[in-house]
C-alpha cells in the first residue's frame, strides 16, 4: 500500500510540473492535482480507520457519475453560470453534484438493475447447466 501511494504521489507530482503548464494552462495555477493527491492519501491513510458513514456512502454512489462528468458538465455549468452573471465556483459544484445525484439514481441505478436482470436471465443457473452448456 505504502509504495503504490508513493507511486501515486510521484506521477502527480510529475504530472502537475510538466504535463498541466503546457496542456492545461488555465488549471496550471489551480492546483487541483496537488488538492487531489492530498486528499487521496489523505483518504487512503485514514480509510482503514474511519467508521460507516452514511455521508461517505452517498458519496460514494456518485463516484461514477462524477468521473462521467467532471471534464465536460463542470467546466460547462461554470462558464453557463458566469454568463448568468454568477461566477460562483461553489454553485456550480452544487449544481455539478446535483446532476451526479440525477443521474446516478435516474439512470446509472436502473441501469446496473436492468443489466443484472439480463445478467441472471441469460446465465446457467446451476452447475450441471454450465458444463452442459461448454
Amino acid at each position: 500500500s505504502g509504495l503504490w501511494v508513493f507511486a501515486f504521489t510521484l506521477y502527480v507530482l510529475v504530472a502537475f510540473l510538466f504535463h498541466y503548464p503546457i496542456y492545461h494552462p488555465d488549471y496550471a495555477a489551480s492546483h487541483f492535482p496537488l488538492i487531489g493527491m492530498v486528499v487521496f492519501i489523505g483518504f487512503s491513510w485514514l480509510g482503514a480507520t474511519m467508521a460507516h458513514s452514511a455521508t461517505i456512502s452517498f458519496i460514494a454512489e456518485l463516484t461514477y457519475s462524477i468521473y462521467l462528468f467532471h471534464n465536460i458538465a463542470l467546466h460547462q455549468i461554470e462558464l453557463w453560470l458566469q454568463s448568468a452573471g454568477y461566477p460562483s465556483r461553489t454553485a456550480a459544484l452544487g449544481l455539478f453534484i446535483a446532476l451526479c445525484v440525477v443521474f446516478c439514481f435516474l439512470v446509472e441505478k436502473p441501469a446496473i438493475r436492468l443489466g443484472k436482470k439480463l445478467s441472471n436471465r441469460f446465465a446457467p443457473s446451476k452447475a450441471s447447466d454450465r458444463i452442459a452448456a461448454s
